[in-house]
């Protein structure tokens, strides 16, 4: 039996203060280590869902694996509450299977029962808390609730980014989707501050840097608030950066014809242009007019604002109608949509094609464009127009991929 009479009183004081630097070094340096941890991410679980395992059971399909996580949770639930590391796993896998079944309302819910348990059990700064942060607000984005998606993906920035770095791919995407929301909301502003915190991310990584692809993406929906915003100078500068840096050298040669189509009015009245015309609709704007000539020899006076930018032109095919000859524009979905509206409301305008700001023809607009093709008379030799649609279909395959995702 253990006597404490047998050893001296000074020793045991010697003794207890030694457990109790001993037991001071072990905290610090377990505090030294969190702080490595910080400093890099290989060690850090995953924030999406690379390395996790599926959440479809084995042998089963996606609606035989939720019903039995849902059997499961009724055991678990009953044996360890709302509240346990297993119980927030299978809300996290269910949350995920809806997913993949293509229901965001329901994964949104799920991974919202996620993150309820797991804030009970560990600090917001937690990695679990966080990845659990960004796939709401993925969710919420994809349901169209863009004031949620936001107010996710701004906490998931908040308190992943001292945990992960400001150039963590997921954290990048969030800040890119952030701006993507803010510009659904109408609030440019906003979105030009997601999109330049974006950029400055997407530059300081060793993967990307300030040449890289992803760099375009940044300018060319940085283009596209500028645009919004009714700043045609910074929207040109920066989707001629875009283009330059997907081909170095191009800004210095004519490789690439820029088409763009411009609201045409028929009065010098600025209050009756006001009135009738519902593009642009942005506060600031100014609504100064501009005069050309066509190669006919029509004058014409368009709003120097482009409704069709070159981005957003996929093809061009010539075409003959019983007018004559000219050119027939295919568009992406964003400008198809914006003409349709355009086109439907405003019967008393037209649409001047300008090629590297040049007049080349108009468009009277007589009927609603709904189908992505807005076609064009141009007034050029044959032999002259046959080399222009080469050209403009050359131009539209170099400039498209800049528009991915923008």
């Amino acid at each position: 039996m253990y006597d404490h009479r047998k050893f001296p009183r000074p020793f045991l004081q010697k003794l207890s203060g030694l457990l109790g630097w001993c037991l001071v070094c072990f905290v610090l340096a377990g505090c030294g280590s969190d702080k490595s941890r910080k400093k890099g991410t290989a060690d850090l679980p995953p924030l999406g869902e690379e390395g996790q395992e599926s959440p479809q059971l084995k042998g089963k399909s996606l609606e035989e694996s939720l019903e039995y996580y849902r059997k499961s949770l009724l055991i678990l639930i009953r044996t360890e509450g709302e509240n346990s590391q297993e119980v927030a796993d299978i809300y996290e896998k269910m949350g995920r299977i809806y997913k993949k079944m293509g229901n965001p309302g329901q994964s949104v819910e799920y991974f919202g029962k996620t993150l309820t348990s797991l804030q009970s059990l560990y600090p917001a700064n937690h990695p679990l808390i966080i990845k659990t942060h960004k796939a709401i607000a993925d969710n919420y984005f994809e349901l169209g609730e863009y004031a949620s998606a936001i107010r996710f993906y701004e906490e998931f920035q908040r308190v992943g980014t001292p945990l992960y770095g400001d150039t963590h791919h997921s954290i990048l995407e969030s800040m890119e989707m952030t701006g993507d929301a803010y510009l659904k909301l109408g609030s440019h502003k906003e979105a030009l501050a997601a999109y330049q915190a974006w950029g400055k991310g997407v530059q300081k990584t060793p993967a990307y840097g300030k040449k890289s692809p992803e760099m375009a993406r940044v300018y060319h929906k940085l283009g596209n608030v500028y645009y919004e915003l009714g700043d045609m100078p910074r929207s040109d500068e920066a989707k001629k950066i875009a283009v330059n840096i997907m081909y170095p050298g191009l800004q210095q040669s004519s490789d690439v014809m820029r088409a763009r189509f411009y609201v045409g009015i028929h009065s010098q009245d600025l209050k009756r242009n006001r009135a009738s015309l519902v593009f642009p609709d942005r506060a600031g704007l100014d609504y100064h007019t501009l005069e050309f000539t066509l190669p006919s020899g029509q004058p014409v006076r368009i709003i120097p604002l482009p409704l069709i930018n070159e981005f957003e032109i996929q093809n061009v095919e010539l075409a003959t109608v019983s007018a004559g000859k000219g050119l027939l524009f295919y568009l992406d979905a964003a400008s198809t949509k914006r003409l349709s509206q355009f086109s439907t409301n405003s019967r008393d305008m037209s649409l001047v094609l300008m090629i590297d700001d040049k007049p080349m023809g108009i468009r009277p607009l007589d009927l609603r464009i709904q189908n992505g093709q807005l076609f064009t008379l141009v007034q050029l030799p044959d032999e002259i127009l046959s080399k222009l649609v080469f050209s403009l279909k050359e131009s539209s395959a170099k400039l498209a991929p800049i528009a991915i995702g923008g």
